[in-house]
């Protein structure tokens, strides 16, 4: 259960990460 938690985590930072990576690429390839 414990792992299964801090492993979601792992994986909402992540998805936080890449939406700001895509959104710094839009911005400046716009």
């Amino acid at each position: 259960m414990r792992f299964e938690k801090e492993n979601s985590k792992a994986i909402i930072v992540l998805l936080i990460c890449w939406d700001i990576h895509v959104d710094f690429k839009v911005l400046l390839y716009s």
